[in-house]
């Protein structure tokens, strides 16, 4: 018996070693009162393959092992990431919405013709079981809002052996809220009751203009993340007054526990000595500091401008028609360098572009030149059409794409029942492959519109290592479609119903009541002797 007893310690040893979990708490002061504060949870499992897990959830681990994922990608968020104020976010997934992608690995079995089929199928079971888990709409991203993209989402690690594709969709109208954040908390190890996790509290993050949540796979690493854009009602703030609550103990199981202020923002108030780092950020080591722990920022009163992303988008859609009309895009590139760029616009299938009417232009001029390549996948069925241009921006360029766009006209049934409000399309999505050295400035980018060459030069920072392969999305659209009168069968229904209830009315009435013949000259006649009996019996009042 002891023997055994002895490896299962030896076992449960080494899988403690095999994991690490770590969690970090970062604060960033944004123009406008605004506190940006980023959770970020990172559990590593060197020994994924075997179905022995500690502190990675064993649910989702699971999953991942059913449908043979490599890597997923889940992001929910509620609200608008505002660039040109915010700057770029911590973590690139800041669509409106919900946005789900999977590198998935095809059966060994599966032959080249059924491949597609068997991952689409692994797809399906797999978006089913992450919508249980986190209590979400995910059921809904079926074939109608799936795509293949080719170029815009890269492996963030390398892949294991095998054949893999990538499924990607995303689900607009989404809403984060509580009962997303708690399957989130419960997959942490120490849940919500300590370390930076304790400070996740849902009514203060879901009064907040921007909040969303994160779940991130790959090579063994599962990456939990939440960021909020708090708007704090005085100048001074301590993490009692944004989050109304503190941190009362360290998580125990984490391998590292920091709350982190970024560079320029300083404590005014504490009981703990922060660590300076190398580039100005002040890290406090949670395990170590006295609880219950808290601090309190006041703001130095220096403007820190926002560090631009490097492509800056605007999306709309032109026409005032219902049917037809057109999509216009700008892209802006902030940086004083060649960037070259995937571009990823994903359509309903209502919605038809015509790659015949594209245009691509610099500063009013065409320059067919700055597109490289030009991926289409036009609309199957019920599948969405997407497609992906590969451009190149100039330094300080803004680059225009136009092209018309048709909207079909939908059965009454195929309408949601807020029909009049309009149909939510998905963000476009730019990711940025490439940067180069040019720093030579057009002369087409002089007579530049939208931000400005003078703003975008106040935005433009040094490089950093993590631009390249980073993500920009647009705003969501709301695409105004051809809608019958849904008061039309109303009054259809009732005006029927209302003809029906009359002539079935009469048509009963003359069905069911009895005939009786009747004599009328005979009728008559007694009447009259009857009339007369009764005069002839009234007393005379005048004797």
């Amino acid at each position: 018996m002891k023997p055994r007893l002895g490896i299962e310690l030896a076992l449960l040893v080494a899988a403690v070693a095999a994991e690490r979990f770590d969690e970090r708490l970062d604060f960033k002061s944004l123009p406008n009162r605004r506190v940006l504060a980023h959770w970020t949870f990172t559990t590593t499992d060197t020994d994924f393959a075997q179905p022995h897990y500690t502190l990675f959830p064993l649910g989702l681990g699971q999953i991942l092992t059913t449908y043979d994922v490599s890597e997923l990608h889940l992001a929910m968020n509620a609200g608008q990431w505002d660039y040109p104020s915010w700057g770029a976010p911590p973590g690139h997934s800041v669509a409106s919405g919900a946005e789900m992608w999977a590198w998935l690995r095809s059966s060994p079995t599966a032959t080249r013709l059924n491949i597609t089929q068997d991952i689409d199928s692994r797809w399906s079971g797999l978006r089913s079981a992450i919508a249980g888990v986190f209590c979400a709409s995910l059921g809904k991203l079926d074939g109608q809002r799936t795509i293949v993209p080719e170029v815009s989402f890269k492996p963030t690690s390398p892949l294991p052996a095998g054949r893999h594709q990538i499924r990607h969709a995303t689900l607009p109208a989404e809403i984060v809220c509580t009962e997303n954040l708690t399957p989130f908390i419960k997959l942490l190890p120490c849940k919500a009751s300590a370390g930076v996790a304790s400070l996740l509290n849902p009514h203060a993050m879901f009064a907040a203009p921007f909040h969303g949540l994160s779940v991130h796979f790959a090579g063994g690493v599962l990456t939990m993340s939440a960021q909020v854009v708090f708007t704090s009602n005085t100048v001074d703030w301590t993490l009692k007054s944004l989050l109304s609550r503190q941190i009362k103990t360290a998580c125990p199981v984490a391998s590292s526990s920091v709350l982190a202020l970024a560079p320029g923002d300083e404590p005014s108030k504490t009981e703990a000595e922060a660590r300076q780092q190398s580039d100005g950020a002040a890290h406090f080591d949670i395990s170590t500091v006295a609880t219950p722990f808290d601090l309190t920022m006041t703001p130095s009163g220096a403007s820190v401008a926002p560090v631009a992303p490097v492509v800056m988008i605007q999306r709309t859609i032109t026409g005032s028609a219902q049917y037809n009309g057109g999509l216009s895009i700008n892209l802006f590139n902030t940086r004083n360098e060649t960037v070259k760029i995937a571009y990823l616009e994903s359509l309903p299938w209502f919605m038809t572009i015509y790659l015949s009417t594209l245009e691509v232009k610099l500063g009013g001029k065409l320059r067919p030149d700055l597109l490289e390549t030009l991926r289409y996948h036009p609309s199957s069925g019920r599948a969405p059409a997407h497609f992906e241009p590969t451009l190149v921006l100039p330094p300080l360029g803004q680059v225009t794409l136009k092209c018309a766009m048709d909207r079909a006209f939908l059965l009454y049934t195929q309408h949601p029942p807020d029909a009049q409000r309009g149909w939510d399309l998905p963000p476009a999505i730019i990711t940025v492959l490439s940067i180069g050295q040019d720093t030579s400035i057009p002369p087409q980018t002089e007579s530049g519109r939208g931000l400005g060459r003078q703003a975008i030069l106040a935005m433009q920072r040094p490089l950093g290592g993590d631009e390249k392969g980073s993500r920009i999305y647009a705003k969501t659209l709301l695409a105004d479609l051809p809608t019958p009168d849904f008061s039309m069968p109303y009054n259809v229904i009732i005006m029927s119903s209302t003809l029906i209830a009359l002539l079935f009315g009469n048509i009963f009435n003359v069905l069911t009541r009895p005939r009786v013949i009747v004599q009328v000259e005979k009728l008559v006649v007694e009447e009259t002797e009857a009339s007369e009996a009764k005069h002839e019996a009234k007393p005379n009042t005048d004797s």
